[in-house]
């Protein structure tokens, strides 16, 4: 997704259909500063494994919409607002408080560390979503998630910032549920005013919701309601499982195959 946005910043043209005959042309859009800038955020082959820098997620407003902009976020939890013909205008790092604890573990180099402490894992990954509302059009808010996988009380925070005025405004935090520690994240959506996750347990899917409303700035932040769903547990196939279940009356073809394809025995996330 990185790279493809790079490629279509670099080799787009502005085309032009002329009204009196059935002809098309075209002429090569130069470079601008956001290709410049964002090229130096994107991993090479060269990178090393402590860049901060390097960008794992990227999010636009989902169509159909005018606004233009592209956030991203880096290994050393830093967010950026790009615009395509300035660049990068905006920039925060996320807090790392950890659920639980009072520590807050530095993500810049200090004394004698010469490599930042704590960096989100390489890789892409599904950490931003933009969205407006219908009664605010003119302001277009930022969740991020931020991972905490060291911690015990929840798998981390989920920051909802208001991008107007081309800066980041965090309105509230949310914290995770406890049953989220140690889990991963594999996705999340924000629709009617609820935020949707999607979590991979241990091997396990679970998804959780709770209300999330951008207007609602008196809530108290320390009270997060999640509901939880996720798949009952399955029978493991042990032998003393398929001796059971084949002295039930039947084809024992049949019942061998219903066991071994039934859904999510090959894989438990689903």
């Amino acid at each position: 997704m990185v790279c493809q946005l790079a490629i279509d910043y670099c080799w787009s043209s502005e085309t032009k259909c002329l009204s009196n005959i059935d002809e098309w042309t075209e002429s090569l859009f130069q470079l601008g500063s956001l290709l410049h800038q964002l090229s130096s955020f994107l991993p090479t082959l060269a990178s090393s494994a402590s860049n901060g820098s390097e960008i794992i997620s990227m999010t636009s407003h989902p169509w159909p919409t005018d606004v233009n902009d592209v956030w991203t976020l880096s290994r050393d939890r830093t967010l950026r607002l790009w615009k395509a013909k300035i660049g990068c205008v905006a920039s925060k790092t996320l807090s790392l408080k950890i659920p639980g604890q009072g520590s807050t573990p530095p993500v810049q180099p200090s004394g004698n560390d010469s490599k930042p402490r704590v960096l989100l894992e390489t890789g892409q990954q599904t950490l931003l979503r933009v969205f407006t509302t219908l009664s605010l059009e003119e302001h277009v808010y930022l969740l991020t998630f931020n991972p905490t996988p060291s911690s015990s009380a929840s798998a981390g925070i989920f920051h909802l910032f208001d991008t107007f005025g081309d800066q980041f405004h965090e309105i509230r935090t949310v914290e995770c549920s406890r049953s989220s520690a140690h889990c991963r994240l594999q996705d999340f959506i924000i629709t009617n005013n609820m935020l949707y996750v999607l979590w991979d347990r241990q091997g396990q899917s679970a998804v959780e919701k709770t209300s999330l409303d951008p207007e609602e700035l008196h809530e108290d932040p320390d009270v997060v309601s999640w509901a939880t769903a996720s798949y009952a547990s399955d029978s493991e196939l042990t032998p003393a499982y398929l001796e059971e279940l084949f002295l039930v009356p039947g084809s024992l073809a049949d019942k061998f195959c219903e066991a071994m394809m039934r859904p999510g025995i090959f894989s438990a996330l689903k």
